[in-house]
């Protein structure tokens, strides 16, 4: 197995800051995998079969919801923010081959 570090507090930290669900699926799974949802405490709140490619996503929504004043913040910065998260990951993409990285970006006006 082979990570890249993703550890348990970052998971636990996403899940304070925003809605997080995992999808995961084995080679041997694919078509059909977990879709794994979590509190806002880090604890699973539950485990769903979901068709899914092999591989996993994590899936951070509404990032800040329960932090108005940061989430106002970023909103402030969208752009400058952005890109910074957009460097760190082409980092991380650029030192394994095989993987996979996305990046969506869905503003509420349009």
């Amino acid at each position: 197995m082979q990570t890249f570090g993703f550890r348990g507090e970052a998971l636990s930290s996403l899940c304070a800051l925003s809605t997080l669900t995992v999808i995961t699926a084995t080679k041997d799974d694919a078509p059909k995998g977990s879709k794994l949802e979590f509190e806002v405490s880090g604890k699973l709140k539950g485990i769903s079969v979901v068709a899914a490619q092999k591989g996993t996503t994590v899936i951070s929504e509404n990032l800040f919801r329960a932090l108005p004043v940061r989430r106002k913040e970023l909103e402030r910065n969208i752009k400058r923010e952005y890109t910074k998260v957009l460097g760190l990951l082409q980092a991380y993409a650029s030192i394994k081959t095989g993987v996979k990285v996305s990046v969506y970006n869905q503003p509420p006006k349009g």
